[in-house]
C-alpha cells in the first residue's frame, strides 16, 4: 500500500517545493502528493504556512501552464491562477518530485464551483424552473465535455502518475447549495429534485431516450411549488431510494435516471480516451459519496457511502471499469464505517482496478495516532493500492507525524 498527502500549489510556493516533499517524505513515511491541479473557490486555514494564514481558492483555476494548442477552437479556456503566472506549479513539483524518486499525482475539479459558468451561463446546471447555478457546469453540455477532455489531457502531459478526477458527474443539492442560506429545512427528496438539471443538452439527451422529460419537469415544478410554499406533499413519504423513486411520472423518472447515469458515462469515457491518447497517467474518477455522508462531523451511516450515488448519476462499478480505478472518500471517524466503506466498494469495482482511499489524519475523524492507526491497518488489509491523507496545508505538522508512525505500522 502506497500512500499520499493532498497538497496545494500554495503550500509548495510559500514554503518551498522541495521542502514539502522533504517534510512529506521524512515526517509522513509516504510515497508522493496529490496537487490540486484545477480547484474550486474555498476558504481555507492554513496552520502552518509561513507567508500566510489564510487562502481563499480562485474558481476553476489552473495551476500549471496550459498548453493553447489543445484548447484551440474550443469556446471554454482555462482560467490560470495567479500563482501559476511566474512559476509552473505542477512542472516545478515533478521535477522536484523526480530528483527524490517521489510519485505526483493530480486531482482535478472542473465543475464545481467555477468561474467558468458565470463567464458562459449556457454551460451552467439549470432547475426545473430554469433557474441556471451558474457555478456548476452541466456534465451533458458538449463546450464543457470538450474542455474536461482538454484540460486533463493537458495535465497528464506532465508526466503524472494518476490524474484523479473529481466532480465528473451531476453535482448534488448539498454541494450546489454549500454557501446558500435558507430558513426551512427540506427533504432529501426535495434537494435532489431541486439538483436535477433540465438544461437543453438534459432535455435534448432524455427526448432522444424516449423519456417523457416535460412530463418530468412540470412534475418536478409543481412538488417543489407546494414544498417551497410549506405544503407536505406525498411524495415526501416515499422512500428515498432509487427503485422507489423511479416509479414516479408513471416510471418516466427511473428512466430519466438512467439517462443521467448514460451522460455520466461518457462523459468519464470520453474523459479517459482523451487522456490515454497521449500519456501513460493513470485515471482515477472520484466518488464523494463518503464527503457528502460525512464531510461535517466524521458521522457514520451503517451502510457503504456508495449508497446515495445514484442521485449523481454516478455508478461506482461502471466508472472504475472505465478507469484505472475509482478513488473514494472515507470521512468517518467511526472504524467499523470505515471498514464498511472500503470492503463494500472493493467487492463491486472490477478486480483488476485499483481503489484510492482519501482520509483525514485529524478532526472530525482522528483524534488520535491509535484511530489513525487502526484505520490505516483496515486499509492494509484490504489491499487498498492508495492511502491519500487529506490535506498538508490543512492539518498540522503534528498530524503528519501521526501518518509517518501510523504507515510504518
Amino acid at each position: 500500500m502506497r500512500g499520499s498527502t493532498h497538497v496545494y500549489a500554495v503550500d509548495l510556493i510559500d514554503e518551498g517545493f522541495g521542502r514539502v516533499l522533504d517534510t512529506v517524505r521524512d515526517r509522513g513515511g509516504l510515497d508522493g502528493v496529490v496537487l490540486a491541479a484545477t480547484y474550486h473557490r474555498a476558504f481555507d486555514i492554513l496552520p502552518h504556512n509561513p507567508v500566510r494564514r489564510l487562502v481563499y481558492h480562485e474558481g476553476g483555476a489552473a495551476y500549471f501552464h496550459p498548453d493553447p494548442r489543445r484548447y484551440a477552437g474550443l469556446r471554454v479556456q482555462p482560467i490560470v491562477s495567479a500563482l501559476a503566472r511566474d512559476v509552473d506549479p505542477l512542472g516545478r513539483l515533478v521535477d522536484e518530485a523526480n530528483r527524490r524518486g517521489m510519485t505526483v499525482r493530480c486531482w482535478t475539479n472542473h465543475l464545481q464551483e467555477t468561474d467558468q459558468g458565470p463567464a458562459h451561463p449556457d454551460l451552467a446546471v439549470r432547475n426545473a424552473f430554469g433557474d441556471a447555478y451558474p457555478r456548476w457546469l452541466c456534465p451533458a453540455n458538449p463546450d464543457v465535455r470538450a474542455y474536461v477532455a482538454a484540460i486533463s489531457s493537458d495535465i497528464a502531459r506532465y508526466g503524472v502518475e494518476t490524474l484523479v478526477l473529481e466532480s465528473m458527474c451531476y453535482q448534488p443539492w448539498d454541494i450546489i447549495f454549500s454557501a446558500g442560506r435558507t430558513h426551512y429545512p427540506y427533504s432529501p427528496i426535495a434537494r435532489w429534485l431541486m439538483s436535477l438539471c433540465f438544461c437543453d443538452h438534459c432535455l435534448g439527451a432524455a427526448r432522444e431516450a424516449g423519456v417523457g422529460i416535460d412530463s418530468i419537469r412540470q412534475f418536478v415544478r409543481d412538488e417543489l411549488t407546494g414544498i417551497l410554499a410549506g405544503d407536505r406533499t406525498a411524495l415526501e413519504d416515499i422512500p428515498f431510494e432509487p427503485d422507489p423513486v423511479g416509479t414516479l411520472v408513471g416510471g418516466e423518472m427511473g428512466a430519466f435516471m438512467n439517462v443521467r447515469r448514460a451522460v455520466v458515462e461518457s462523459f468519464v469515457g470520453e474523459t479517459v480516451d482523451a487522456v490515454r491518447r497521449g500519456s501513460s497517467a493513470r485515471v482515477a474518477a472520484f466518488d464523494w459519496s463518503g464527503g457528502l455522508v460525512g464531510y461535517a462531523a466524521g458521522g457514520a451511516s451503517g451502510r457503504v457511502s456508495y449508497h446515495r450515488a445514484w442521485q449523481d448519476g454516478f455508478d461506482p462499478a461502471v466508472i472504475a471499469g472505465l478507469c484505472d480505478g475509482l478513488a473514494i472518500l472515507a470521512y468517518t471517524r467511526d472504524l467499523d464505517q470505515f471498514r464498511t466503506d472500503l470492503a463494500g466498494y472493493r467487492a463491486v469495482i472490477p478486480p483488476d482496478r485499483s481503489l484510492s482511499v482519501a482520509m483525514r489524519p485529524m478532526t472530525p475523524d482522528c483524534h488520535s495516532l491509535d484511530e489513525l492507526r487502526a484505520k490505516v491497518e483496515v486499509a492494509r488489509a484490504l489491499d487498498i493500492d492508495w492511502l491519500e491523507f487529506y490535506h498538508y496545508g490543512l492539518m498540522r505538522l503534528a498530524n503528519l507525524d501521526w501518518i509517518g508512525r501510523a504507515m510504518a505500522g
